[in-house]
């Protein structure tokens, strides 16, 4: 199970449809489990691809996640991104592939088909399977008590 603040989801969330019909996506940080930091990068495909559905990295911006979060007590745990027409929050072949890549272990999906109902999925990569996990929403002050 991930376990991650209010705050953090609602900002997500939010990164999620501003950047609609385009997809967007973040880092997530923590600890085990907790996820106690977001780190929302740029999505360079908007620049450089006319499907909206992509999703790229500027070269150095992976380093840089790295060393925000070692900077904050914390490990990068994940990615997260927004499938702006998926009416459910399913990873992608590609999705799979490029999260073994960048060997991360978390990848948290956000889907924007009902702008209204935005659903929210989080997932472990087995081999080539994602295996979705439970997820918990907590107010940002009881954080403390999963430390």
């Amino acid at each position: 199970m991930y376990i991650i603040t209010r705050k953090h989801f609602e900002t997500i969330v939010k990164h999620c449809q501003e950047a609609y019909p385009s997809e967007a996506g973040g880092f997530l940080g923590g600890r085990d489990n907790l996820i106690l930091g977001i780190y929302p990068v740029f999505n360079l495909a908007f620049l450089h691809f006319s499907e909206k559905e992509e999703f790229a990295l500027a070269d150095g911006e992976i380093i840089k996640v790295h060393s925000y979060f070692e900077k904050h007590n914390m490990k990068v745990m994940g990615f997260y991104h927004s499938h702006p027409s998926a009416s459910f929050p399913i990873p992608s072949e590609k999705d799979i592939m490029t999260h073994k890549l960048k060997h991360l272990k978390g990848m948290m999906i956000v889907s924007l088909y009902d702008l209204k109902n935005t659903i929210m999925a989080i997932y472990n990569i087995e081999g080539n399977t994602p295996v979705e996990q439970d997820i918990k929403i907590i107010e940002d002050n009881e954080v403390n008590k999963y430390l």
